[in-house]
């Protein structure tokens, strides 16, 4: 729970608060556009990042089992990369920065969702999804509230939080010792196969890509609004900086 807490308190502070208030500080006559395209390659970034990920966790085994050296891997290079993102003072560092962040907390995301399934029993599933849930809406609203803290010091602000992932992190693994996995069964690696297996025929199975367009558009609407609320306060009804990051941490 502690994992989620601080991967969720990220997603809560950086896109729409840190990462829109440095784009603002670098790019102020051009700030809408240039979140916009910095948000949609990290985004394609991170929509790589986490089924491919967690399919090749799947696929992982030794002492340390499948998902506890994706998540270490994922948290420490996404928290050095948050901090990378707080460094930047140009528009590309920021892109490259973000985006990588992006794809390395995704990578940590997968496996970390993969826990439930693999270590608790069905029965108990809904129980232990609902205190999931619980731990990313929490973290979503401290990270929220505390981003406003850093409005002024975005650098220590993205440190801040690159840091908390990585505690986070290493809680979880810590307190939850994951067993060893033994190699997989079956037919050997190969590329080809691992590929083909995200493709779902939406002819084949209709239900699934309605349920899936019906999610991508959810998601799409509600980050087209989140990411620029800052902006939205800000130029369009004429609050301050600091007013704005101010109401915007209180919604």
């Amino acid at each position: 729970m502690a994992n989620s807490v601080a991967l969720y308190a990220v997603y809560g502070a950086v896109p729409a608060i840190l990462l829109a208030n440095l784009v603002a500080d670098v790019d102020p006559h051009n700030k809408s556009t240039s979140l916009g395209v910095i948000s949609a390659v990290g985004a394609f970034g991170a929509m790589l990042a986490n089924p491919i990920a967690g399919a090749l966790s799947d696929r992982t085994y030794g002492r340390f089992g499948r998902r506890a050296p994706w998540m270490a891997g994922g948290a420490l290079l996404g928290g050095l990369s948050l901090i990378a993102v707080g460094l930047g003072n140009n528009l590309l560092w920021i892109g490259v920065a973000w985006t990588f962040a992006a794809g390395r907390l995704n990578g940590l995301q997968a496996p970390l969702t993969a826990v439930i399934p693999d270590r608790t029993p069905e029965h108990r599933r809904g129980v232990f999804s609902s205190a999931a849930g619980l731990a990313q809406m929490l973290g979503g609203i401290v990270g929220t509230a505390v981003a406003a803290a850093f409005a002024h010091a975005l650098g220590l602000g993205f440190a801040f939080f690159g840091v908390l992932v990585v505690v986070g992190t290493a809680v979880f693994l810590l307190l939850n010792k994951e067993p060893a996995a033994s190699a997989p069964e079956g037919e050997p690696f190969r590329w080809k196969t691992f590929l083909a297996g995200f493709w779902v025929s939406p002819r084949q199975h209709p239900d699934f890509a309605w349920a899936f367009l019906g999610r991508f558009l959810l998601i799409l609407g509600y980050y087209v609004v989140y990411s620029y609320q800052l902006y939205i306060l800000d130029d369009y009804l004429g609050l301050t900086r600091d007013r704005a990051n101010e109401l915007w941490c209180r919604c």
